[in-house]
């Protein structure tokens, strides 16, 4: 049995922030665009870049991992 094809590599992660800027690609007029861009190449978009641009990236959070309240000892490397 062959795998059902993958239509869509990857969508937009800004798509559904009702940016205005996106506006434009998102018309009945223009949907061939908005499949093509929004749903397939969001990197080649230059507003998707822009946005990308100027949305602050998220660190990480480390979180302290403890067991029965003891923090674990760090493993010291074995001798040769």
């Amino acid at each position: 049995m062959n795998p059902v094809p993958r239509l869509v590599e990857s969508v937009c992660p800004y798509l559904d922030r009702d940016d205005p800027r996106c506006a434009a690609h998102l018309r009945l007029g223009r949907l061939g665009q908005a499949f093509d861009l929004c749903l397939s190449r969001p990197a080649a978009c230059a507003t998707h870049q822009q946005i990308r641009r100027e949305t602050p990236r998220i660190e990480p959070t480390r979180i302290a991992i403890t067991i029965h309240g003891q923090r674990p000892q760090r493993l010291a490397p074995r001798a040769a």
